[in-house]
Formats: C-alpha cells, sequence, structure tokens
C-alpha cells in the first residue's frame, strides 16, 4: 500500500500498519463478492454474525448494498435476535476484480430501546476533567469519537449545557451536596441523548470536595416529548428546519414556521393533504416505496429528496422522517425534518469546479488531468491501445510576464488555451498545468503511436507561427514540447507524466520551438544528473574544490596587474568535471551561494599569501552568480571574507556578467554601491554579449569592462569583430573605465589590442590557468612580467 507524504511523493508504508489499524477497528469491515458473499472480515465483523473466522467465508453478508451507501439489516435473522446493523457501503477494486467494501455498526437493539435507558457513570475532579469512565460509557464516548483522557467533561455539552453543569459543580463545592443537571449529548451519528445527571460530591479529609462521581441515565425520546410538550412545541415552532406531522394514514396535520419558509405552503393549504402533494416527478414509485418500507422496518428513514416548492420551483432537500408511537408501541404519527440544501448543493458544485478547472482558462487542472489519465490508461490497457502525453512550457512568456505584468500574461495564457482548444479533437484532454505550462491527452482511436504524436505536436508548434495580439501589442512566442507514450515510457500516471516532463525540457535543451521524446537515454542523462548534484552538495566539506589562476596583464609592458580566479572540481567517482557541466547546474539548484562564498573566502586568502609573499599589488578578481547577488547577505559574506583574511578592499574585483547586470537594473545598483562603498572593484564580466545601454553604464558604480573572448577570436581577421572591439575600448575610455581583453591567444592579436589601446589582457597567450603554488614560482622566475607584448 501506500501513502501521500507532505511532499506530494507517494512512499511506501509498511502494510502491517494497515492492517494494525483495520483488526483494532470498532467497526465491523467486510469485502462482500458480486454474489453477497464475504470474501473478507475483521475481528468486529465476525463478532457481529458470531461466527469463526473459518466459518464466515463465503457466507452471506445479510443485504444487498445499497444505491445510497447505506442499509440496515439484521444479521442473524435465525436467531430470533432483534438487533440491527447499519452497513454503509462502497464499490471497491479487490484483486482486480470489482467488489463491495462495507463498514458495519450495530443499532440500538429495537426490542429495548425504550425499555432500557443507558446508563453513564465517570468520576470527576472538582474542575470537570474525568479521572474515569465506566465501560458502558467509554464504549459511547469511542463511538462518538471522543477520547475521555485528559479532557474535560465540560467538551461534551453546548455552551448553556455546559453553564448548568459547571452551576451545579460550584454547589456541589460550596454546600458539600448532591446536585442534578440535565443536558444533551451529541453521540455517535449526531444523534442526540437526553441525559439527567446526579452529581455526588466525595469529602477529603480537610473538607473540601476531592472528586465527583457523575451518574447519568438517558431519557427516553417518548417520556421527553411528554414531560416536555410546552417546550418542545416552542421549539419545533421556531426551528430552522421545517417539521411536519401527519397521521399514520400520510395526511398532513401541522407543520412549523421553516416548513412555510422553504416550500411556500401555509398551513391552510395543506392541513388534510396527502404527504406527497410537494413530490417532484424526479423520483421513481419503487424510490418511494423503498422509503415507506423502510420507515415501517427499521423506525427511520433520511435521505436526499428533489421536492417542489409553491411556485413550482424543483429544490433538493433532505429528508428525515421518523414514526411516533403511542406506550403501546402503535404508530400514531409520522415526523417529517426537511432541511433546504439547494445552497449546500451549490457550494459543491462550484467546490467540484474549483477541484477540477483551472480558473483562468477553463481548462482541465492538474488534477483533472491525472483523473483522465489514469482512467485513459484502465482503457488502454483493456483494449490493448496507445496513449500518448505532450507536456508543453511557453518558451520566453516569463520575459514578458515580467515586463508587461501578469494581466497581460493572463491574456496571453487564455488566448493560448483557446488556439489549443481550436486543434483538438473530441477524445483529446487539454490542461493547464499551472503557470505557463499546458498538457495534452491523446488517446483510443485518434492516437497512431508516434506518427499520432509528432503530427499533434507539430500542429501546436505551427499554433505560435502568428503573433498574439494584446491591447495593441504583438508578442511572439515559441513552445518547447516533451512527449511520452503509454507502453513504451511508463504504464502509469506518475511515470508518464515524469518522462513527458524531462522530454520537454530536453526539447528546449536543443534550442526550444521544438518537440522532442522521451527515451532511455535521457532518463540517464538526468539521473547522471541528479547523481551529479549529490556529489556537488558534498564538494566543499570533502575538499574536492579548488582554485587555479589566470594572469591579467598589461597590454603594454606585459606585467602582471591581477589575477582571476576560477573554479575547478575533481570528484573520485566522476573525476575532473569541466565548470560548463557543473556552474549551470549549482546556479540551478542554488549549490552556488555557498560555492561562490567560498571562492570569495579561498581567494581573499590565497591573495594574501600572495601579498606576503612580496606581490602586495597585484589584486584578484572573482566572479559573482545572479544567485549570490539577489540574496541580501552578499555585502556581509564580502566583508567577512576581507576582515577573515586581513586583504584590503582595493585588492578585490568582483566581476558581474552583462546579463546579469540588466535583469534588475535598480536592486543591482543599490548593491553594487554598498559593495562599492567598501573600497573594492566592481567589472562587467563578457561585456559585448548583453543588452546593456550606455545610460546604463554611466549609472552604476563599475571599474572595468571585460570584452568577452568570442570577440576576440577572429579580431585580427575580421573586420567587424575589430570594428566593434574598437567601439567596446573607446566607450569604455570615454566612461573613464579600464577595458580587458579576454581571450587572447596569440601575439598577433595582442599586439593588435595594445596598439587599440586596450588597457589590459588574458588568456592563454600569456599563461594557461596556474594552481596558487605554480602561481608564486611564476611571479618569481618572471619577476612579475610574462608573454611578449
Amino acid at each position: 500500500m501506500s501513502a501521500s507524504s507532505s511532499s506530494g511523493e507517494l512512499r511506501l508504508v509498511d502494510p502491517s500498519f494497515w492492517q494494525a489499524i483495520i483488526d483494532q477497528s470498532m467497526d465491523g469491515i467486510i469485502i462482500i463478492d458480486e454474489h453477497q458473499q464475504i470474501i473478507f472480515a475483521n475481528p468486529a465483523a465476525i463478532n457481529i454474525y458470531q461466527q469463526s473466522p473459518r466459518d464466515i467465508i463465503g457466507q452471506y453478508c445479510g443485504f444487498s448494498p445499497s444505491q445510497t451507501g447505506c442499509v440496515v439489516f439484521n444479521p442473524l435473522p435465525n436467531q430470533n435476535s432483534t438487533t440491527l446493523v447499519e452497513a454503509r457501503t462502497i464499490t471497491i477494486n479487490w484483486r482486480d476484480k470489482k467488489a463491495c467494501l462495507a463498514t458495519l455498526r450495530p443499532m440500538l437493539d429495537q426490542k429495548n430501546e425504550n425499555e432500557n435507558d443507558l446508563e453513564f457513570f465517570c468520576r470527576l475532579d472538582p474542575n470537570g476533567s474525568i479521572l474515569e469512565v465506566d465501560p458502558s460509557f467509554a464504549s459511547y464516548l469511542s463511538r462518538a469519537g471522543f477520547n475521555p483522557a485528559t479532557r474535560k467533561i465540560y467538551e461534551l455539552f453546548s455552551a448553556q449545557d455546559w453553564i448548568r453543569f459547571e452551576i451545579q459543580m460550584q454547589e456541589l463545592r460550596r454546600n458539600n451536596s448532591r446536585g442534578v443537571v440535565q443536558t444533551i449529548l451529541i453521540g455517535p451519528d449526531d444523534k442526540a441523548l437526553h441525559v439527567q445527571w446526579i452529581l455526588k460530591g466525595r469529602i477529603g479529609p480537610d473538607g473540601q470536595i476531592t472528586e465527583v462521581e457523575a451518574t447519568g441515565r438517558e431519557q427516553s425520546r417518548l417520556n421527553q416529548l411528554i414531560e416536555n410538550l410546552d417546550l418542545s412545541t416552542s421549539i419545533i415552532q421556531n426551528a430552522t428546519e421545517g417539521i411536519m406531522l401527519t397521521d399514520k394514514k400520510g395526511r398532513i396535520i401541522s407543520i412549523n414556521k421553516a416548513f412555510t419558509s422553504i416550500t411556500g405552503y401555509r398551513l391552510t393549504e395543506v392541513i388534510g393533504k396527502p404527504v406527497d402533494f410537494f413530490r417532484s416527478n424526479q423520483h421513481s414509485k419503487d424510490f418511494y416505496e423503498s422509503v415507506i418500507r423502510q420507515v415501517k422496518d427499521y423506525g427511520i428513514w433520511q435521505g436526499e429528496i428533489n421536492n417542489i416548492r409553491k411556485t413550482g420551483e424543483i429544490f433538493p432537500s433532505w429528508i428525515s422522517i421518523q414514526p411516533s408511537k403511542d406506550s403501546a408501541g402503535q404508530t400514531t404519527n409520522y415526523i417529517f425534518y426537511i432541511r433546504d440544501i439547494s445552497e449546500i448543493k451549490y457550494i459543491e458544485t462550484n467546490l467540484r469546479q474549483i477541484a477540477f478547472q483551472d480558473p483562468l482558462t477553463g481548462l482541465p487542472n492538474r488534477s483533472q488531468f491525472h483523473s483522465r489519465l489514469s482512467h485513459a490508461l484502465e482503457l488502454a490497457k483493456r483494449n490493448n491501445q496507445q496513449v500518448v502525453v505532450l507536456y508543453l512550457d511557453l518558451d520566453r512568456f516569463k520575459v514578458i510576464n515580467d515586463t508587461y505584468g501578469h494581466e497581460k500574461g493572463d491574456l496571453l495564457l487564455k488566448q493560448v488555451s483557446e488556439r489549443l482548444i481550436s486543434i483538438a479533437r473530441k477524445n483529446d484532454t487539454i490542461a493547464r498545468m499551472g503557470g505557463d505550462e499546458f498538457t495534452v491527452l491523446l488517446e483510443g482511436t485518434s492516437v497512431d503511436s508516434i506518427i499520432g504524436a509528432s503530427t499533434f505536436a507539430q500542429k501546436i508548434l505551427s499554433l505560435f507561427t502568428y503573433p498574439f495580439r494584446i491591447d495593441n501589442h504583438e508578442f511572439y512566442i515559441t513552445s518547447s514540447i516533451g512527449i511520452s507514450l503509454y507502453p513504451n515510457d511508463g504504464d502509469d500516471v506518475t511515470t508518464l507524466m515524469k518522462n513527458s516532463d524531462m522530454a520537454m525540457y530536453r526539447a528546449k535543451e536543443l534550442g526550444k520551438n521544438n518537440f522532442q521524446f522521451f527515451s532511455p537515454e535521457l532518463n540517464e542523462r538526468v539521473h547522471k544528473q541528479l547523481d551529479m548534484e549529490g556529489y556537488l552538495r558534498h564538494a566543499v566539506d570533502r575538499n574536492e574544490l579548488r582554485l587555479e589562476y589566470l594572469p591579467i596583464v598589461n597590454a603594454t609592458t606585459g606585467e602582471i596587474n591581477s589575477i582571476e580566479a576560477l573554479l575547478r572540481w575533481d570528484n573520485p567517482e566522476l573525476g575532473r568535471v569541466f565548470p560548463d557541466v557543473f556552474i549551470p547546474l549549482a546556479e540551478s539548484t542554488g549549490l552556488i551561494v555557498p560555492i561562490g562564498d567560498w571562492v570569495l573566502e579561498t581567494a581573499c586568502q590565497h591573495l594574501k599569501k600572495i601579498h606576503d609573499a612580496g606581490w602586495s599589488n597585484l589584486k584578484v578578481s572573482v566572479n559573482i552568480s545572479g544567485r549570490q547577488l539577489e540574496r541580501n547577505t552578499l555585502v556581509g559574506t564580502v566583508k567577512n571574507a576581507l576582515e577573515s583574511s586581513g586583504l584590503m578592499p582595493s585588492s578585490l574585483i568582483l566581476e558581474i556578467t552583462e546579463s546579469l547586470l540588466m535583469k534588475n537594473m535598480k536592486a543591482t545598483r543599490a548593491i553594487l554601491q554598498e559593495l562599492r562603498s567598501l573600497g573594492l572593484g566592481i567589472s562587467i564580466d563578457d561585456f559585448g554579449t548583453g543588452y546593456s545601454s550606455l545610460n546604463s553604464l554611466m549609472i552604476l558604480p563599475i571599474d572595468t569592462l571585460k570584452i568577452d573572448k568570442s570577440f576576440i577570436l577572429e579580431v585580427t581577421s575580421n573586420s567587424q569583430n575589430l570594428s566593434l572591439v574598437q567601439g567596446i575600448i573607446l566607450i569604455g575610455h570615454n566612461l573613464n573605465l579600464q577595458v580587458v581583453a579576454e581571450g587572447v591567444e596569440n601575439l598577433e592579436q595582442a599586439n593588435l589590442l595594445n596598439t587599440n589601446g586596450c588597457d589590459e589582457l588574458q588568456g592563454y597567450y600569456f599563461s594557461k590557468p596556474l594552481p596558487l603554488e605554480s602561481l608564486l614560482d611564476r611571479l618569481e622566475n618572471t619577476r612579475g612580467f610574462i608573454g611578449q607584448i
């Protein structure tokens, strides 16, 4: 068996856990087959039938399952027993076959119902806390779902009864005498018991009450009606439930105010009429006959019936019918309790709609999609058919939503859903999973395996070839689609959804605006990534990370001015993992924050060692990730790194990529200004690949522009690249910024950049990244000058 965990995933639960619950249940639990023969019974059920565990299997259960889910029957008809049992039934799947599960609860013996009233006994402390209850009271409380341990008896009563009971307790404490009080107990199945309590105080050596003995006796319904006739009349007339009284032939003799409010009929309009005058035609004759039969046989019926108001409107009502008997046990009247449940049914309908429908688009939601997929898989297994799940995500939707606001984003999602609906066939299900993610279910004869799935995916992609128009704006978006198939890629809802989701992300990795089928190779790659994430989480603790340093030299002299810290990872299981593999993983999982903090602290400590070795003019450049920049702890982390290493702030340069800089200009500017106030330098990395404006460069507190290596690669052979580099150098100098060229690989590039005024250079022409000790040796051997300019 399985149970849902707090995270929303399924986890296995020890079957003995459920077995213990079933075995200890005070309700009987049986499972019956299509012939109403018992195929399973728990100990409580075996006791109800008074059979041995062996003999009960295969026995007729004694009743036919009710369509309403509830039926009353006699489990021991051959023993002249009048004990009745209430059975509540549901249909289940038992060992791949349809069966019925019933919970059994004995009712009061009809023969003794009015002859032997219930008696309760309990001991209380002076404050009303329950110290002990007798077996009868304990059984009653257990069936009512009330645990007496560490509870007060007041919790069993209404507020008014609580006050009456407490007054008597106070009298006991003052006068050390007996007390009598009447209360109502709401017990199993919400049945009300009228109980008279006799309270007797037990006196301690100091003359004070130490505990109270409370003996309660139920007063039968008939005695209560006789003794409290005036009160009952008042209650009936002021009740919120409609109450109708008929004679024994079913002719109306009285109604209350609530009945008039519910149906519109006054007493003069209904008196003497048969009870069926306001029935609707929405129930069969057999239905009404079964109601009458149950009232006569069992003394009560309750359930939902559609009736007609005076205006002709049909309304749903909850009706309870009970006979009223005289002292000889003969039926004299019938009492009908009527409740208008129109509002409840309306709420149920809306809740059902909310539960299974996306409120924005009107499409089925995640829950409804999972339900339909589950049903489709059951049909497919029986009919040997295919089922296809397409999981699609809108490319660039977040950019539009963030730029133009959620209102336009919602309108865009509505238009997307309308286009998807326009290509759906009768058996297809289109659903919105949340955000900008949608799913499509193809089932039955409409599916032709891979061909049908790919054809439908192509239709979806074609929906995005023309723009979406919203308030005179045109929006161009595309979609990435992942596809999984039953039975090839899974035979259950969870597996198919997971695999289509992975395939969708594969489509995004391959450039977006395409569709990809799930494959075992993709699954293997995802699992490897998860393994890598697990290793990466412990990389810092296990000393698997290290830093290497790439020198940055003066473009004219070749002297080393600074070094850039580069992160390396060597794992015993994975070997050397390259930064372009693990850095994006660290970014996506949030691990980049603790790793970035480690890089910052380690780089500061290493540079302090370099300074102590005699190279005090060198600076260190450290890359800052987007996750670090978004956190409000970055400034504090930088301060701690500087203080713990003893490094001067002016020796530290923080590098931020241009694309990251433009994500949230206002927030980024505030953080950079705070960092700059510490005295450290700010550099824009990979300049030229983003979309920053001259205005943004003017207002940001930066010192350096680093030209991306993609422009340097062909700077000597491509005139367009040279023009771009010259323009960046000119912009940087006009803004009083230092300009550094990345990726310099030969002397020709170095000379050309120097000629065009570039301030500093870095690249493999001067040096490959070096560990700390190798860097110190290189500085010593070259006296701080490397490369030929």
